[in-house]
């Protein structure tokens, strides 16, 4: 009798367990890796959803206020020399705004969704200085620009090789290539600690100058999916 009131009450749990609905954070896990498993054009067709504390696509995070003291600093080295600065991700504006104060006297993004495009519009009217919106994914748009003061490279990983890989990587040599002599490569790492050394060497090959340094203190909510740590690593290129 015994044996069977234990039978009765497992399956009774396990039925339970798979008629609950999903709840809100495996319902995020899940839009995220869907997202990962898109093509580059079927990712510009999801929903992008601004709110005063994130930026969702197709109900994934991409971006989130916790990342301010980060972008500030990140955004105060790419404009370290003033002149003209490239952004590649627009995300919520957080960096533009710190590379307008960080003295830029020109702004360029490169921004693939039309939905953050027009978020861009909004911003750029009434900015101190000349902005533009280059639309496109950076692969297909970035050897039509010319030479830049600075570069600060922030984007959403598009598709899981992409996350593997490290969205920066490919985009290391086309840094060096369009910064001006003296001009300054930072992104968002996505790293704690350190870099890989591989990371390390490979930014060695094309930048004449690299340090690196953490923003402390971050404080991400406990229900973000992309990062949990209260430290970032900061790399500072220099051509």
């Amino acid at each position: 009798m015994k044996r069977r009131t234990l039978a009765q009450t497992v399956s009774k749990s396990l039925r339970a367990v798979l008629s609950t609905a999903p709840n809100t954070w495996y319902d995020q896990w899940k839009n995220r890796n869907r997202i990962l498993t898109q093509d580059r054009s079927e990712y510009l067709d999801l929903e992008a959803e601004y709110s005063d504390h994130e930026l969702l696509i197709g109900g994934s995070e991409i971006m989130q206020d916790w990342e301010r003291p980060l972008m500030r600093a990140l955004a105060e080295e790419a404009a370290s020399s003033g002149g003209h600065i490239l952004e590649v991700g627009f995300g919520m504006g957080i960096s533009a705004n710190f590379l307008i104060q960080a003295g830029c006297s020109r702004y360029t993004v490169i921004e693939p969704h039309k939905a953050v495009l027009d978020q861009f519009r909004k911003w750029a009217q009434g900015q101190p200085v000349p902005v533009e919106a280059v639309e496109g994914f950076w692969e297909d748009v970035i050897d039509g620009l010319g030479l830049f003061d600075g570069i600060l490279f922030d984007t959403y990983p598009v598709s899981s090789s992409d996350r593997e890989r490290k969205a920066y990587l490919p985009f290391i040599q086309k840094a060096s290539e369009h910064l001006k002599p003296g001009g300054v490569f930072t992104f968002y790492t996505g790293y704690a600690e350190t870099l890989p050394p591989e990371h390390m060497d490979l930014l060695k090959r094309f930048f004449s100058q690299l340090r690196t340094y953490h923003v402390d203190g971050l404080k991400p909510p406990r229900s973000c999916q992309y990062w949990h740590e209260s430290r970032m690593v900061v790399p500072v290129c220099v051509k």
